[in-house]
Order: C-alpha cells, then structure tokens, then sequence
C-alpha cells in the first residue's frame, strides 16, 4: 500500500529526480524523507526501503554516511535562508569526496512546503584551490632566500658606493626590494589563511611616475643585452589603487621582455587614456609565448601551472600579475605572433 508521502510526491516527481545529474532528496515540512534519487541513495550506501517516509532526524542506524549528511543539513539550516548550504566529506567509490549541501525550500502538490537536498560535487574545485594555495605558498617562500642577498648587497652598495651618479640605480633597486618583499609577505598571507585574492591598498597613484622610474631602472640591463628599451609614456596618468603592486606588475613585465628579447631587439612601454579606460602596453621582439602556457597563466590553472614548475617561469609570473590586475577592476591581455609578444593592461581611469 503507498503511504500518504510516497501518493503526495508521486511518479511525476520521483522521475524528475531521477532525471538530475546530482544526488537530490525531497524531504516533506515534518521533515519526512519524502523521496531520494538513485545517485541520493548511492553515496550513502542506503535501500530506498530504509530511507523513504522515515524521519529524517530520528533514525540512528543509518552508518556513517548518513551521519554526514544529517549534520551538514543541521549546519546549513542554521544559516541565513539565501545562504543555507554546508560541505562535507564522504568516502565514495575508493576515494574521498566533498559534496557541497544546497537547501531549497519547495511547495508540494498539496499546497505544504517542503525541503529539496541537492548534493554537488567540488572534489575537484576544491583540490584546485589547494594545489593553487600551496603554488602561492612555495612561490612566497622561494622569494625569500634571495630577497634576503639582495637585501644585504643593497646596504653594502648604500655605504660603500662612490660614484653618486648611480644614485638612481640604487634606489631603483630599493624601490623593486620592497615591491618584492611586500608582494612575499602577501603571497604567504594569502596561502596561510586562503584568503580569497591578493590583498589591496587603494590610494591615489601616479602611473606614469611609477612606469617612468621602472623604465630607467631596466635601462642598464637593457643595454648590456644590445636591446633598445622606449619608453613613451606620458606624465600625469593617474589612478586609484595599490603602487607596490602596481609597481611589481610593471617591473615583471618589462622584467620578461628584457630578459627574453634577443641581441639587437627592441621593447617599446607605452600608455594613453581612452574614455574612462587607461592602457599600458609593453611590445617586444622576443620568441612569442606559447599559448598553452597564457591559458595556463590567466586562466589561473592551478594544478597545470604546478606542474609545469620548472618548465615556464614567465607562467607565474603572469598569473600573479593576472591576479593583481583583476584585483584592481582591470584586464591583462596578452597578444604574441611568432617574434613579438604584446603585454597590454586595461586598467579603470578615476
């Protein structure tokens, strides 16, 4: 004989929770386990006969898996209605997975409410966020050692130095440390505490000052490379955001395009204001950068970029600026053809 529950949902119903690619279970406004679709009833290793028009939360013989699931509900029901959800693990199919909990609320063919669970999958996603965590992490680690040498060279060459006409030089070279070090202290941040993006300052900045003194700082390397370094961008640019980080965009870009530009190339930096959008270019005639590598890099693959460690270090280097553009409301583009290869950032003009 059907039951008052099993007669209220019907086969309607039950066939359209079958037709769902996710786990789903219907519970009624008693919270009576109204039906449950076959992948449901699968990842909690239960018969329909031993789950359907039973309590929900009055039946102890369930195993493990039910006891998960029973307490992720508890936990996203004591969230807020718009953001009632809760993850938890389970083991299925020989390994383990996290299921990400949705709550819905339903109304039935009798006019009462009732309670839709629909279980996503973010094993992967959530593996994505690790292996990128620990990429940021390794990286801000990896700085350290150097920035340290670097450091210590610096204070050397502050007392040491006679020749006052490469005062520039080195305080070129302290500006880049603290960018550098800043940028560290972030990254490792970011990669302790999962935080969701790059932290950000937000003050007025002068573009043009900051991609004028990192041109002049490249000149040197620039020359000893029998590359020609342009740079024709205009004074007076300016913009609301983080200069450090800003700053350590720029000198990675043009950082990228000195290193791989070949004897007797050239690189142009650029900039101009159209609308309410600021453009800084960087143009070089270096080997264009394979395309697997820009998705890799802007398209922030985490898994793919670890794996590719010690192939492709421009790789990280532009996903991290990816990073810190987007972060200021902006774009990075990157346009190669066989010996050019185009660094373009869009960027809010406020």
């Amino acid at each position: 004989m059907e039951t008052t529950c099993t007669r209220t949902w019907g086969r309607a119903t039950n066939a359209l929770l079958e037709s769902l690619d996710i786990p789903a279970i219907i519970l009624d406004s008693g919270d009576i386990v109204a039906d449950a679709n076959g992948l449901a009833l699968l990842i909690l290793e239960m018969d329909r006969n031993k789950l359907i028009d039973r309590h929900f939360f009055e039946q102890d013989d369930k195993g493990h898996h039910f006891d998960q699931l029973r307490a992720a509900l508890e936990r996203g029901r004591r969230r807020s209605p718009s953001e009632q959800q809760s993850e938890f693990s389970l083991h299925v199919s020989g390994r383990e997975h996290i299921y990400l909990l949705k709550l819905a609320r339903i109304q039935i063919e009798d006019g009462t409410l009732g309670t839709l669970i629909t279980l996503y999958d973010v094993s992967h996603q959530r593996e994505q966020q690790r292996a990128y965590s620990n990429l940021i992490g390794t990286l801000s680690e990896a700085l350290r050692t150097p920035l340290t040498s670097i450091s210590l060279g610096i204070e050397l060459l502050q007392r040491e130095r006679r020749d006052k006409s490469k005062d520039h030089i080195v305080a070129a070279l302290v500006e880049d440390l603290e960018r550098l070090r800043t940028l560290s202290d972030d990254l490792l941040n970011r990669a302790r505490h999962a935080l969701p993006s790059i932290p950000m300052r937000t003050i007025a900045v002068d573009l043009s000052e900051i991609v004028n003194s990192i041109a002049r700082a490249f000149i040197l390397d620039a020359k000893q490379k029998e590359v020609a370094l342009h740079n024709h961008v205009d004074h007076g640019i300016r913009l609301y955001g983080d200069p450090l980080k800003l700053g350590w965009v720029v000198s990675t870009l043009v950082g990228i395009a000195v290193r791989c530009t070949p004897s007797g190339g050239s690189i142009l930096v650029s900039a101009d204001v159209s609308g309410e959008c600021i453009r800084l270019s960087i143009s070089d005639s270096a080997e264009a950068i394979s395309r697997n590598v820009l998705e890799m890099a802007l398209e922030n693959d985490a898994q793919q970029l670890v794996r590719n460690f010690n192939c492709e270090r421009r790789g990280f280097e532009l996903a991290i600026a990816n990073q810190i553009v987007g972060a200021h409301g902006g774009r990075l583009l990157v346009e190669t053809s066989p010996r050019c290869n185009r660094f373009i950032i869009d960027l809010p003009y406020r």
